[in-house]
């Protein structure tokens, strides 16, 4: 009889056992569904932001696309790699807070309005930061636009401070702007804006 009850503890432990796999694994797979549908949103309200002026159109995906060329180049891992893309699909979320007619203003901004359109990496960060599953996507959403020498926005980091993926979100973005035709100029082809650049 006792052998019989030990027989039953251990089946009914190993049906345990194997319940609670089945279900860590069904909660991964659900927890996968939900930050990909984050990311899914997010990536929606950029191209609501884009959608405000037509020359930003697809602004986004270049970046991501560059930055993510850029860090495979370099060698990063495939982590990295992703990191660096997404933070370049989402590096503008934050000018969702700038007023259309500043994102479509031609000509001159005040500096009232480089303020506004400043406050967009803060922003971006801020909207970043209560999603642990994206890492460091929000510092480098933060930091694309701070310099190497330090005259950068928000934070005036410099050099190495300078969060690496913010760092290359940065020239992908510098390159994109000069490869795109925009209202004040002519495009540059791509030897001309790498040249341009150094």
């Amino acid at each position: 009889r006792r052998r019989t009850e030990l027989m039953q503890e251990r089946g009914a432990a190993r049906v345990l056992k194997e319940e609670l796999v089945n279900l860590g694994a069904e909660l991964s797979r659900e927890r996968a569904k939900v930050e990909g549908l984050t990311v899914a949103t997010l990536e929606a309200l950029v191209c609501v932001v884009e959608a405000r002026d037509s020359w930003f159109v697809g602004h986004s995906l270049r970046v991501a696309q560059h930055a993510a060329s850029i860090a495979a180049e370099l060698r990063r891992s495939d982590e990295e790699v992703e990191s660096v893309r997404r933070a370049g699909l989402l590096h503008d979320v934050g000018m969702i807070v700038v007023p259309e007619g500043i994102m479509a203003k031609q000509g001159q901004l005040t500096p009232e309005e480089y303020d506004q359109i400043k406050r967009h990496v803060v922003v971006g960060s801020e909207i970043l930061a209560p999603l642990p599953h994206l890492g460091p996507v929000g510092a480098f959403v933060r930091g694309h636009h701070e310099r190497w020498d330090g005259r950068g926005y928000p934070d005036a980091l410099a050099g190495e401070a300078i969060p690496w993926g913010a760092r290359l979100i940065a020239v992908a973005e510098v390159y994109d702007a000069l490869t795109t035709a925009r209202p004040y100029r002519e495009q540059l082809t791509p030897e001309m804006a790498v040249e341009k650049m150094h």
